[in-house]
């Protein structure tokens, strides 16, 4: 039960933390002048970047602290993740973003499983260098 509560947590916490993360950068790029929204779709280039950045950013770090705190299940933790991120994006593209170039389409939903596995590998490496650290 305690396992279960764990990744519960975990999951939970993992996505709230993909949407804080999006809403602080896009709140950066705000700051530096490049703002894009419901009601301003990023047609120039660097709103589409900092769009495909921050998204890029938050699938990586949310996807990262759920791994963290479940600790074991990575494949599950990840699957549930990309099947969430996915229908997302398919919806986004599909119907607030239609009006955008294809190309940015295609590399905002590409980007899913290349967030994921890097949030993957980067869990990997954390875990390797925190059991090499707790041996010593």
């Amino acid at each position: 039960m305690k396992r279960i509560l764990r990744y519960v947590i975990g999951f939970i916490i993992g996505l709230i933390a993909v949407f804080v993360v999006q809403f602080a950068l896009t709140k950066i790029w705000s700051l530096a002048g490049v703002k894009w929204g419901p009601q301003n779709l990023p047609v120039e280039n660097i709103q589409k970047i900092g769009m495909l950045f921050s998204t890029f950013i938050s699938g990586l770090i949310g996807p990262f602290i759920a791994l963290v705190i479940c600790k074991n299940s990575k494949w599950i933790i990840i699957g549930i993740f990309f099947l969430i991120a996915m229908s997302i994006d398919l919806y986004a593209v599909l119907n607030p973003l239609k009006e955008l170039d294809l190309w940015f389409k295609i590399i905002f939903v590409i980007l899913i499983p290349l967030q994921l596995f890097l949030a993957v590998k980067l869990f990997d490496s954390f875990k390797k260098k925190n059991s090499l650290q707790q041996r010593l």
